[in-house]
Order: C-alpha cells, then sequence, then structure tokens
C-alpha cells in the first residue's frame, strides 16, 4: 500500500494499525531490504507482482 502512494494513515486505517506501527514496519522492511526510498520499494514490489500467478 505504502509502495502504491498510501500515507501512513491510510495504511494504519485499512489494517487497524497506528500510524506508528505503520512507520517503524516500513522502516524495518526498508532496513531488510537495503533500501532508502519510496521509489525502489514501489520498483521491488512491482516485479513481485508480475513474477506472481
Amino acid at each position: 500500500m505504502f509502495a502504491d502512494g498510501a500515507t501512513h494513515k491510510e495504511i494504519a486505517l485499512a489494517t487497524g494499525l497506528t500510524p506508528s506501527t505503520v512507520r517503524y514496519y516500513i522502516r524495518e522492511a526498508y532496513s531488510k531490504l537495503n533500501i532508502d526510498n519510496k521509489a525502489l520499494l514501489a520498483s521491488l514490489v512491482s516485479g513481485s507482482r508480475s513474477t506472481q500467478s
């Protein structure tokens, strides 16, 4: 959702999490993927979507 442009608040409302929890999860994903911006995240997410059946 974040890679598609949703805000922390929008993701929080959709998932039942708090915005701070969403921020934490996104920071952790960035760290684990060794990336530092939304464009790279979107690129990775869109690449994984095209390989799924």
